[in-house]
């Protein structure tokens, strides 16, 4: 599957004739550091000072005309609206930012720039953007209702400008733009990026071509790398009904995406355009939790239009703890060059893991419901789809087909420790697979909810098979969808939902009881306490030797040894365990450093029964002693 998103951003140049006719405002100094400037639309004029809301601005071309110093605070006005561009100039400095935000009650101030108001008004005839910045840095744009049907709502540029730093966007609503509602973007010959931007707490409408947000850095000629912003974080912003795209980041590294709301992409889109929700391009290290992504359109198109998409070039992408639901393509999207992407904890309302990750996906403990009703119903598209999942790691996901319709790839692809329920299992599952009924509490709903805290009917049950049964998984997260706790050395529950997870209850054998054997020299009491505050054993003959033989069920456990520290213990006590594998290798356990406690051996599987077991003996050491207390054996799978 071929794609071309990464568009290049179109510059639209303006004739206009007759300049000499229209009003210009040479460009002009702020008067001073940290001062505050009024704008208002209706009771300002251009030859006040601006400084207080008696003697406002009146015209934004009035704010194009000045260089701002550090520190300074540009207010618009409640209510007012102007049919101009905002292009101020300056920048700030670390600590000292320019700001742009309302002042007075009443609706937001507006700045509606549109084709007709390019001719209409003097200034800066830069149609890129209703709000426009190039080449500045330390700025914070608040409160604002920005619309243009001729380019970008909010663009932001640096073209040529290095690494520039600190951009602010919080609580605008863009909407009704001809392209992109928020565009952060970098241009030009050299490696232009940006470091330390948050856009949050915006709403954008109806955004023209492109997306609703979309952030980039530049490629230098045709370096198929490019530069890479950081500190990117895109937060709690609800888009909806975008044309394309909802909200897109490229070229960056570590970016957070997290809180959002994409409801509706791709209204528009024409045949071959292939839109996604929520996405990255060229990143690494990108994270994408806490999101709602839905009603990814498919009205006149081909490609995509999944909720989520690990897109060209993008390494080390997590997607967790978000909600996909009524995407026309499914959930996720996953490219060919695609590295090391991560799906964890998500809700899935459809299904559809989509494209060729190369063996590079993982993903775990995610709960997918599909709708009887569902647009595209398959775990995996096609054939070719199929080696995704099947070259890479699925585990832990609970799979629930609601009606007659979507298919599990038939390679094996599902690895292990799945429960699938509503489809019969292909032959190429192995045994750890379920087929039964997960228990959700219910009752399931024929239209998927809306918001992310608002799936608590695919909870499971406190009997469900779930619970329990899932394989270990390292690294885990350490929380579920609904923030419940995940143990990392405890079995967890299969799906996104680890609550009333408990873990097995260790064996343990510990000295006096059934399993301890002291099979050479002779042993005494000690006054050193060892497990659960317990009597401990020792003996200084050499050759003495202890063995715990636990009764286990089949299966994977970790084994730890007590250790009783005291500085005449023995120092290089030798270590066995026999598991199905055989005789481990000797392991040499120190007993006279650090602090008494459990000490880990390792990871061994075990036949059922008695054929386990773990021995230590004497290293025969001057002063020293064996300690004999107690091993544990802990059941991961």
């Amino acid at each position: 599957m071929s794609k071309n998103k990464h568009k290049t951003l179109v510059w639209t140049c303006v004739a206009v004739l007759f300049a000499a006719l229209l009003p210009f405002w040479p460009i002009q100094t702020a008067a001073a550091a940290g001062t505050t400037y009024y704008v208002d639309s209706s009771g300002g004029n251009d030859a006040n000072d601006g400084l207080s809301p008696g003697s406002a601005w009146q015209h934004l071309s009035k704010v194009n005309g000045t260089t701002f110093a550090p520190g300074d605070t540009i207010l618009l006005k409640s209510g007012s609206s102007w049919t101009e561009q905002l292009y101020p100039k300056g920048s700030g400095t670390a600590g000292n930012p320019i700001k742009i935000n309302r002042y007075g009650t009443g609706a937001k101030p507006i700045i509606n720039f549109n084709i007709a108001s390019l001719f209409a008004n003097g200034g800066e005839f830069n149609s890129n953007g209703a709000v426009f910045l190039k080449n500045q840095e330390y700025w914070e744009l608040s409160n604002l209702d920005v619309t243009n049907n001729l380019g970008n709502g909010v663009s932001i540029l640096n073209f040529n400008g290095g690494s520039l730093n600190y951009i602010r966007l919080n609580n605008l609503n863009v909407h009704d733009t001809a392209k992109n509602g928020i565009l952060l973007s970098s241009d030009g010959e050299t490696i232009s990026k940006w470091n330390d931007v948050i856009i949050e707490n915006n709403t954008i409408t109806n955004a023209g071509t492109q997306a609703a947000i979309r952030t980039e850095a530049n490629r230098i000629g045709a370096s198929t790398t490019p530069a890479r912003s950081t500190n990117l974080l895109v937060r709690n912003n609800v888009v909806t009904d975008s044309k394309y795209d909802g909200i897109v980041v490229t070229d960056s590294t570590n970016p957070l995406i997290e809180y959002n709301v994409v409801n509706g992409a791709g209204t528009t889109a024409g045949y071959y355009d292939c839109i996604a929700g929520i996405w990255a391009f060229s990143t690494s290290g990108a994270v994408f939790q806490h999101n709602e992504a839905f009603n990814v359109k498919n009205t006149n198109g081909l490609c995509d239009r999944q909720g989520f998409d690990a897109d060209y070039e993008t390494t080390a992408t997590t997607f967790q703890y978000n909600y996909s639901h009524d995407n026309a393509g499914g959930f996720l999207l996953v490219m060919g060059s695609a590295f090391q992407v991560t799906v964890r904890y998500n809700m899935i309302m459809e299904a559809g893991f989509n494209g060729s990750a190369g063996g590079h996906l993982t993903a775990y403990n995610n709960t997918i419901y599909v709708p009887a009703d569902a647009v595209n119903p398959d775990i995996t598209s096609d054939t070719g789809t199929e080696n995704m999942i099947a070259t890479g790691s699925s585990k832990n996901n609970i799979v629930y087909r609601a009606g007659t319709v979507g298919k599990l790839p038939t390679d094996g692809a599902m690895k292990s420790n799945n429960l699938i329920y509503g489809i019969s299992l292909p032959t190429s599952y192995n045994s750890t697979n379920l087929n039964v009924d997960p228990q959700f509490v219910g009752p399931l709903p024929t239209t998927m909810p809306i918001g992310i805290n608002n799936v608590g009917a695919f909870r499971i049950k406190p009997t469900s098979p779930a619970i329990n049964a899932g394989a270990l998984i390292a690294s885990n997260g350490g929380k579920d969808y609904f923030g419940g706790t995940v143990v990392a050395d405890d079995v967890p529950n299969i799906g996104a939902d680890n609550r009333y997870n408990t873990p097995p209850a260790a064996v343990i054998v510990d000295n006096g009881t059934a399993g301890y054997q002291e099979t050479s020299g002779t042993f005494s009491n000690s006054s050193l306490p060892g497990y659960n505050n317990s009597s401990t054993r020792y003996s200084n003959a050499i050759g003495a030797s202890v063995k715990w033989t636990p009764t286990l069920d089949a299966g994977t456990y970790k084994v730890s040894i007590y250790r009783v520290v005291n500085s005449s213990s023995d120092n290089n006590a030798q270590v066995l365990v026999n598991s199905a594998a055989g005789l481990s290798s000797p392991i040499s356990v120190n007993f006279t450093s650090g602090t008494s406690g459990w000490h880990e051996l390792g990871t061994y599987t075990f036949n059922a029964g008695t054929g386990g077991y773990v021995t230590n003996t004497f290293s025969g050491n001057s002063g020293k002693n064996l300690r004999a207390d107690a091993v544990r054996f802990e059941k991961i799978s």
